[in-house]
């Protein structure tokens, strides 16, 4: 009998050498994030959630790394939470594998309770 050319294996004579069972590790291709659309006020902070997943859309179990486009106006921990810092508009950003996702973050000012006017 020859062995197989792929694997190597003598399979003896009549016998096919056995199938490849091994599953190839599934890659990260996109990350979804969910937040709200609401604006984030200065000084306040919003948790974000990122879940990675497979070309097929599956959930896949990865290590997320957060950035922020401009700190100046958000933060974001390693945990995903962006912090409010100036007014503005910023792009976070979640990263795992091959995949990306993003959303955009407006910071507004703290709003004014009341004005009084003396004379």
């Amino acid at each position: 009998a020859c062995a197989d050319p792929a694997t190597g294996i003598d399979g003896g004579p009549g016998r096919t050498p056995p199938a490849d069972t091994t599953t190839p590790p599934r890659v990260v291709s996109q990350v979804d994030i969910v937040t709200t659309a609401e604006p984030l006020v200065v000084g306040t902070s919003r948790a974000l959630v990122a879940q990675a997943r497979a070309a097929d859309g599956t959930s896949l179990n990865a290590a997320i790394t957060w950035a922020s486009s401009d700190t100046t106006v958000a933060r974001v921990t390693p945990q995903g939470v962006v912090v409010g810092r100036t007014p503005g508009r910023t792009t976070i950003s979640a990263v795992a594998g091959l995949g990306r996702g993003e959303v955009a973050v407006t910071v507004v000012p703290v709003p004014v309770a009341r004005v009084e006017l003396s004379r």
